[in-house]
């Protein structure tokens, strides 16, 4: 495209998240600092026990391509004309816009739900009942933003179960049987595999989560807007490294979110005279800012 061979250059986000993870020693032992091994002939043949295992579901999502002839036109920008660094600014800006569409039609499974229902417990054990009840609360959220959703999520009490079966089979968690009916239970070696099924989601609770953590940080159910929105800046400042925002306005874009569902839909949030934001039902809030919690205690 930049020396004239075609008219148009297509890039299309193509999401494919899988509900387990296959080599999930070498995955725990990469994120804990070990070194990647190396892929060769050996390793293809060890790949057989791998494939004997059923691993559930594979979900194959398109977002619209981004044409790179409208984004310059867009940017006012010609690709001949750009320098060295000019040219690699534009190649990270767009990188970071196939990503965050990526994120955007990624699709929520049974697993990233369980999971992050697991890790945002506050306590050690959560009861099969506790757990679909925060995943149903969850799961409320992503339709009303639009996520796309397996299917399997239509029955949710067993979406739930068989996710945490499957963990209990992968001795990720432990099972004890109850009266009342199973709680599972999480060792704290383990919570590193279940942070990779959340993190496949979290993206999605995001700008409710920063908005949670922006009252725990004033420890305040009322806030003038400026301030909310100038807090809500210096986490996205923070955390921009970890995470995908919006490109154009990102605060501007994450507080119409909040506004839109927290406020205008669900009443979880209300605006006052002199533009003051209160706290009108402090649970989703809570709930949601506590996602945040084990990147702000490694910060």
């Amino acid at each position: 495209f930049g020396e004239g061979v075609s008219e148009d250059l297509q890039l299309v986000p193509i999401s494919i998240p899988y509900e387990k993870i296959v080599e999930e020693s070498s995955y725990t032992k990469e994120l804990g600092g070990g070194r990647k091994e190396k892929e060769g002939f050996l390793g293809l043949l060890k790949t057989g026990r791998f494939l004997k295992k059923k691993y559930g579901r594979v979900y194959i999502q398109f977002a619209q391509p981004l044409s790179i002839r409208e984004y310059l036109q867009a940017k006012q920008s010609d690709l001949a004309e750009m320098d060295g660094a000019r040219r690699r600014g534009m190649v990270e800006d767009v990188a970071l816009r196939v990503s965050y569409a990526i994120n955007e039609v990624t699709t929520v499974t049974p697993s990233a739900l369980a999971a992050t229902v697991l890790l945002n417990h506050p306590k050690r054990g959560i009861t099969l009942s506790e757990s679909t009840r925060q995943a149903s609360f969850l799961l409320r959220l992503l339709q009303d933003l639009g996520a796309r959703r397996s299917l399997v999520l239509k029955n949710l009490p067993w979406a739930v179960e068989e996710a945490l079966e499957g963990f209990v089979g992968d001795k990720t968690v432990q099972r004890w049987d109850d009266p009342d009916g199973p709680t599972y239970t999480l060792e704290d070696n383990k919570r590193i595999i279940l942070d990779y099924y959340k993190n496949n989601v979290l993206h999605f609770f995001l700008p409710f989560a920063l908005a949670g953590n922006v009252f725990r940080l004033y420890r305040t159910d009322r806030l003038p807007e400026s301030r909310f929105l100038g807090a809500l800046g210096v986490f996205m400042e923070l955390f921009s490294r970890e995470f995908l925002f919006p490109q154009e306005d990102p605060v501007g874009a994450y507080w119409k979110i909040v506004r839109y569902h927290f406020i205008g839909r669900r009443r979880y949030l209300d605006i006052e005279e002199e533009d003051s934001i209160r706290v009108r039902e402090s649970f989703p809030l809570d709930y949601l800012g506590r996602l945040l919690t084990n990147y702000f205690e490694s910060y």
